[in-house]
C-alpha cells in the first residue's frame, strides 16, 4: 500500500501532468477566479486507503455570534479512478476558494453518512460539529494542504459460522441485517431490502459491517436446498434475537445452523435410451429440491414388465451392458439422502429392448497400380458366423466421399476390391453396419494410400 507521504507526492505529479481537471475523474472543483487559493487533502477509510465519492462541505466564517459558521451552496467531492489510471488519486479533493477563514465536513445526508452508512462523516479537526472542527486559512494564490482526514466505520461487526444440520459449512449463504427500526408492516423483513449483507465463504463463514444501530438477522442458501432462518436458530421472525453491534464493538459466534428442506425430485432420472452389449449405460440422476443430498442406484432389468433388481444398490451411475441383458429392458430406481430429512426415491425412464453389439473392422493388402484389396470383419454379440450387408463410402476426404457400394458379408467376413483409382494419394474408406431393431450399428474408417 501506498504511504500517504508517498500518495502526496505522487497526486502532486499527476496534477502537473493533468493541468486541466482530471480527466476520467468524479470531481466538482469550482473554476478558479484571479486571486483565489486553494484547499487540497486526502479523505481516508479505517484500512487506509482512499475513499471516493465523499462530500466535501465547505462553511466560511461570518461575523454573526449566533451563526458564526455559513454552509457555502456548493458540491465538492473527492476523486474517483474509474480507468485505474491514477489510483494515487482516490479520495484527494482540491477546493479552489476566495481568500478566508473556512471549515470543511466530510458528509453525506442529514446523519452524517458515507458510503451506504458503513463510514461515519466527520469535521476537519477530528470533530462531530462544526463549531468544534478546525480552521483552515486560505490566501490568494496559494494552496493550502490539508491533514488527512480518517474516517470512521459507523457501526461494529458481527461474525459466525453457517453450518448444515451434519455439521457442514454452508458456503455462499446470504447473511442479511436488518433494522429493528423500520416498519415492515404484517410482512417478515426478509420480504424487503436488507440495510446490510454479506456471504459466507467456503468454510461458512461470515463478517457483517453494521451501522451501529440493532439487527436482525436473517439466513438463507436459496440454492442449497435449506430453510430460511432467522437469528437465534429460529424461522420465526417472531422469536428473532436482535443483535446490537455499536462502533467499534464485535460481536463473535453468532452462528446459524440451516435445516435442510425436505428432499422432492423435481426432475426424473434419465436413463440411456439406446443401449447395446458391450456398451456402458449412464443414468443422470434427475433434479431434486436440495444440492446436498447423496444417491445411490438400484439397477434393474425388465422383461416382460416384471424387473429383477441387478445386484445391490451401488453408488456408480454407470453399469457395463452385458450379454444377458440382450432383448430386454433397463431401469434403475435412485434413491436421495441428506442429513435430516427421510430419503426419497425416484424411478427412472425405460430404456429400449437392449441390442447385439456390433463392430466392424477393415484390414488392407499392399495397395498397387491404383488398386485396393480390403478385408472385411463384421463381429456381432451372440452369433457366431454373422451375414449380412455393409455401406463402404470411399473418397479423398473423410467427411465427404465421392463413391459408395454396398458389400455382402457372410461368416462375419468379405474381400472388397476397389479398381481405378488416383494414384499416389491417399484414400479413405468407411464401413457402415446399419442399426437394427436388434443390432446396433457400427462403423470404422481406414485410410489407404494408392501407390
Amino acid at each position: 500500500m501506498l504511504s500517504h507521504a508517498l500518495r502526496r507526492a505522487l497526486a502532486a505529479c499527476a496534477s502537473l501532468l493533468l493541468v486541466v481537471g482530471f480527466i476520467g475523474l468524479t470531481s466538482s472543483v469550482s473554476q478558479a477566479a484571479d486571486g483565489d487559493g486553494t484547499i487540497s487533502g486526502f479523505v481516508f477509510g479505517p484500512d487506509g486507503k482512499g475513499v471516493k465519492g465523499v462530500d466535501v462541505v465547505v462553511f466560511k466564517a461570518t461575523s454573526d455570534p449566533d451563526h458564526p459558521w455559513q454552509r457555502l451552496q456548493r458540491e465538492d467531492e473527492t476523486f474517483d479512478d474509474p480507468s485505474g489510471t491514477h489510483p494515487e488519486l482516490v479520495g484527494k479533493y482540491d477546493i479552489t476558494l476566495p481568500p478566508g477563514t473556512y471549515r470543511l465536513g466530510f458528509l453525506v445526508g442529514s446523519e452524517g453518512e458515507i458510503l451506504e452508512g458503513l463510514l461515519k462523516g466527520q469535521f476537519y479537526g477530528d470533530a462531530q460539529t462544526v463549531e468544534t472542527g478546525q480552521s483552515l486559512e486560505v490566501t490568494a494564490d496559494a494552496s493550502t494542504a490539508a491533514d488527512d482526514v480518517h474516517l470512521r466505520y459507523t457501526g461494529g461487526t458481527i461474525s459466525g459460522t453457517v453450518t448444515g444440520v451434519d455439521g457442514k459449512p454452508v458456503d455462499f449463504a446470504e447473511v442479511y441485517g436488518y433494522s429493528t427500526s423500520r416498519t415492515y408492516g404484517d410482512e417478515e423483513p426478509k420480504n424487503y431490502d436488507p440495510d446490510v449483507q454479506t456471504y459466507t465463504n467456503e468454510q461458512g463463514q461470515y463478517t457483517l459491517r453494521t451501522r451501529g444501530k440493532p439487527l436482525w438477522l436473517h439466513f438463507s442458501q436459496d440454492s442449497g436446498g435449506y430453510v430460511d432462518q432467522y437469528f437465534d436458530h429460529t424461522t420465526s421472525w417472531a422469536e428473532a434475537t436482535a443483535l446490537d453491534a455499536t462502533s467499534g464493538v464485535a460481536l463473535t459466534g453468532k452462528d446459524a445452523v440451516l435445516a435442510p428442506l425436505p428432499l422432492s425430485n423435481t426432475d426424473a432420472p434419465q436413463l440411456s435410451w439406446d443401449l447395446s452389449a458391450g456398451g456402458t449405460a449412464r443414468v443422470w440422476e434427475g433434479d431434486w429440491s436440495s444440492n446436498s443430498a447423496t444417491y445411490t442406484y438400484q439397477w434393474m432389468r425388465v422383461s416382460n414388465g416384471v424387473s429383477t433388481p441387478l445386484g445391490k444398490p451401488t453408488t456408480s451411475n454407470t453399469r457395463r451392458v452385458s450379454s444377458t441383458d440382450i432383448g430386454k429392458k433397463l431401469q434403475v430406481v435412485v434413491t436421495a439422502s441428506q442429513a435430516g430429512t427421510p430419503s426419497v426415491e425416484a424411478t427412472s425412464n425405460l430404456s429400449r429392448s437392449v441390442k447385439r453389439g456390433s463392430s466392424v473392422y477393415l484390414s488392407g493388402t499392399s495397395p498397387s497400380k491404383g488398386k485396393v484389396t480390403l478385408k472385411l470383419t463384421v463381429k456381432v454379440t451372440g452369433i457366431t458366423s454373422p451375414a449380412g450387408k455393409v455401406k463402404l463410402r470411399y473418397g479423398l476426404s473423410s467427411r465427404y466421399p465421392n463413391a459408395s457400394r454396398t458389400v455382402t458379408f457372410r461368416k462375419g467376413k468379405a474381400t472388397i476390391t476397389v479398381k481405378n483409382l488416383p494414384r499416389h494419394k491417399y484414400f479413405y474408406f468407411r464401413a457402415t453396419l446399419s442399426s437394427t431393431s436388434t443390432i446396433a450399428g457400427s462403423t470404422y474408417l481406414r485410410r489407404v494410400k494408392v501407390d
